[in-house]
């Protein structure tokens, strides 16, 4: 079983649970200052997070050459790592030449970011050209490769968060191709509860070292488990047949966003954890926008104030959401935006919100949502 830190905790994390998740608490919505990001010269961009001093990371193309390919091997525009600060955006460049696209997908309260190259190599079995991921820390303006488990060809590894004391986690392809959840200390990889049957994957972290991830089963065609790992253990959170859960983001309280199915082969549903008094989490599935059966959704993030962010997707259009004082929102209710906000990817301490909208000419761009 999951327990938390400590009874401070349990009890400050109890108390934001009661006072932002009541249906009847009363508030006034947000407000916002919407701003367009920009590109590093391309027409596409997305904006993945943002830390409390509104420093910003994301992808963005620098051209439309269509000099890449996607993962099912059409042509795309290559897409490159930014930081956006004070107004501008940095192009983060790469490690080596060998490097198609970057993309920085997280940054602490030190301006250090973590995130992935994509590479081109050769099979050796098929001798045909096919990507993989490395995994790299940007730190003053420049990206480093990080340490890998394997040397085989073709092997991936991915950072996904940072938190202050400078702990990376993210996972990598072990010698025999499995997942394994990984840290990194500087410029040395820890293997992070290996298994021998699931593959692991981690998605967040937070200032304490708790660690969220998911774990699944090479080949089974069964859905994806969450887990919390913390003080050298895992606990998966719902372990019911065919039920997928997938949690995204955990904050210093040890709130979580992600989403879960409520029931076996139904759609994803938004949903917080909140850490309960008798140990183990507490789930709030808060849902989508429309409250069908059939909507999707998800919060990708969620700081201190228990603010979580993500979207509601219905067969038609997909919207960005935000989560605030027992209350979802749809964020494009909020502002006024040259086109739709489509996925809300991150909130910083101040509420300041960052992720992707789509242009009336169905380009996909970075925004800031600047908390007013």
């Amino acid at each position: 079983m999951y327990y938390i830190k400590s009874l401070t905790t349990t009890l400050i994390a109890s108390t934001v649970f009661c006072t932002f998740s009541a249906a009847t608490l009363a508030s006034e919505s947000p407000s916002y200052r919407f701003i367009d990001l920009g590109t590093l010269g391309g027409s596409e961009s997305a904006a993945l997070d943002i830390n409390d001093q509104g420093v910003i990371v994301g992808w963005s193309t620098r051209d439309n050459n269509m000099d890449c390919t996607s993962p099912v091997s059409k042509p795309m525009n290559c897409e490159y790592a930014f930081k956006y600060q004070n107004g501008a955006m940095i192009d983060l460049g790469h490690s080596q030449d060998t490097v198609q696209s970057s993309h920085a997908v997280a940054i602490n309260n030190h301006s250090v970011a973590v995130g992935y190259e994509v590479l081109r190599g050769v099979n050796d079995d098929t001798k045909m050209g096919e990507s993989y991921h490395q995994p790299v820390r940007f730190e003053q303006g420049a990206p480093q490769a990080l340490p890998v488990l394997s040397s085989k060809p073709l092997d991936s590894a991915m950072a996904v968060d940072i938190n202050d004391q400078g702990k990376i986690i993210g996972w990598a392809d072990n010698q025999i191709g499995q997942d394994t959840l990984v840290s990194w200390q500087g410029n040395a990889i820890s293997t992070e509860a290996a298994h021998n049957t699931y593959y692991r994957r981690a998605t967040g972290l937070n200032n304490l070292g708790d660690v969220v991830g998911f774990e699944y089963e090479a080949w089974s065609y069964k859905p994806n488990r969450a887990f919390i790992y913390k003080h050298g253990q895992v606990s998966v959170i719902d372990e019911r047949e065919g039920v997928m859960s997938e949690m995204n983001a955990i904050n210093d309280y040890g709130m979580i966003a992600g989403s879960k199915m409520v029931r076996a082969m139904t759609p994803l549903k938004a949903t917080i954890w909140y850490p309960s008094m008798l140990g183990g989490v507490a789930e709030h599935v808060v849902g989508g926008l429309q409250q069908t059966s059939r909507e999707e959704s998800a919060f990708n993030d969620i700081n201190r104030s228990g603010t979580a962010v993500g979207f509601s997707s219905t067969s038609d259009t997909i919207q960005a959401t935000v989560y605030y004082r027992g209350k979802l929102y749809d964020l494009n209710r909020l502002v006024s935006a040259p086109g739709r906000l489509q996925t809300a990817e991150a909130v910083n301490e101040q509420g300041d919100i960052v992720g992707i909208y789509v242009t009336k000419d169905n380009q996909r761009r970075a925004f800031l949502l600047k908390v007013q």
